[in-house]
């Protein structure tokens, strides 16, 4: 008797998991949302380039893939506050690297030149490492191929982001 109640139990429980999964769909790939974060990094004081935008920190599927999704625009010679000047044969570069402890686990870069532009991605984990715990972002402004530049390549200090605590 004992055998065909947990056998009946398990029998249950598939159908009750198949008829959710046809009753709705999307809940077991939902995103469950985490508080977003805004960020703004610059390359130098003069606003050479920099990039600003929001880090929102969610989980993807099941059992649940921790994943940032990332927003925002990289800037160069947009809106510098030293040199009335629009182009100075440099361009701006916003790295963005996702961390499992002090592994890299994934990264992304986007780049401008002489102005703005919009981004949005995701990173995520790969298969080996099942978290990202914190996001670094550096912006570096380099020489543009065939430019005269009156200065060479540099980076601004690497700011680190937190996921946020449960």
């Amino acid at each position: 008797m004992r055998r065909v109640f947990t056998s009946f139990r398990l029998v249950a429980l598939f159908v009750a998991a198949f008829v959710g999964m046809v009753l709705a769909p999307g809940a077991a790939l939902a995103a469950a949302p985490e508080p977003t974060g805004s960020f703004s990094v610059v390359a130098d004081d003069c606003l050479f380039g920099y990039t600003k935008g929001e880090l929102s920190w969610r989980t993807l599927g099941t059992p649940g893939v921790p994943v940032v999704d990332v927003r925002g625009s990289v800037y160069d010679m947009y809106n510098n506050v030293c040199l009335p000047i629009r182009d100075d044969g440099l361009r701006t570069t916003a790295f963005f690297t996702a961390y499992s402890g002090t592994v890299p686990v994934d990264l992304a870069a986007r780049q401008v030149d002489n102005g703005e532009r919009a981004f949005a991605f995701t990173l995520q984990p790969g298969g080996l490492v099942g978290t990202i715990d914190h996001v670094t972002i550096r912006v570096c402004r380099t020489a543009v191929p065939g430019a005269v530049a009156p200065s060479s390549s540099y980076c601004g200090a690497p700011q680190t982001f937190y996921a946020p605590t449960r």
